[in-house]
């Protein structure tokens, strides 16, 4: 069965602080990416191994798959363990951003037992994946069904702007004018006796 999940929106205040997080984790992927890429010498034939990897280094990243159509893109992360709940996804024209943290403590320590450290209590994923074009935030849509997040992202409608093609119209309403003016002139002109017949 799925779980419908809510798309996290920038413009909503209540989110502010989590942008904020978003926008500093994918400055800090930028930077080691730019790293990675000086590190091999500046070619640019590996940037989105670069990108991969920066993510790898400093979150922990889960496994997906980007598919895309003629109309919309896929995007499918395993999200083992995790409930809707307990998920965020944000999407920008250009970005989708999943996070998700969650809590688990369901060990009870006995009579003797001092634990030193534990890496079962909490779990964080957080990925972040620049979209080849553009699309419309307001409507994706997000389900988690069996461990799995899928993520449709319907791709931004182009838009065109019909401008005025200049000469046509404003000869059509210019021209009408320039025909008449003279007929205008020649009666004010007869009208005053400047005409040919008074010229005689």
């Amino acid at each position: 069965m799925s779980q419908r999940i809510e798309i996290v929106k920038r413009t909503d205040p209540k989110h502010g602080p989590l942008f904020e997080f978003f926008d500093g984790a994918l400055q800090r992927i930028r930077d080691r990416a730019h790293q990675l890429f000086e590190h091999r010498g500046g070619e640019h034939d590996q940037d989105w191994g670069d990108w991969f990897q920066a993510q790898h280094d400093l979150f922990h990243v889960p496994a997906g798959e980007l598919v895309e159509t003629e109309t919309d893109y896929t995007m499918t992360i395993a999200v083992p363990g995790f409930s809707a709940a307990q998920l965020n996804v944000a999407v920008d024209p250009n970005m989708l951003t999943v996070h998700g943290e969650a809590e688990t403590n369901t060990r009870e320590t006995e009579a003797g037992e001092h634990e030193l450290y534990s890496e079962f209590d909490h779990r964080a994923l957080f990925r972040q994946v620049e979209l080849p074009t553009a699309v419309a935030p307001d409507d994706v849509r997000a389900y988690l069904q069996d461990g799995l997040l899928v993520v449709h992202l319907p791709k931004a409608k182009a838009t065109t702007v019909e401008l005025p093609v200049a000469g046509d119209e404003a000869a059509q309403e210019i021209e009408p004018e320039s025909r008449d003016e003279p007929q205008e002139l020649r009666a004010a002109a007869a009208a005053a006796g400047f005409g040919k017949a008074a010229m005689k």
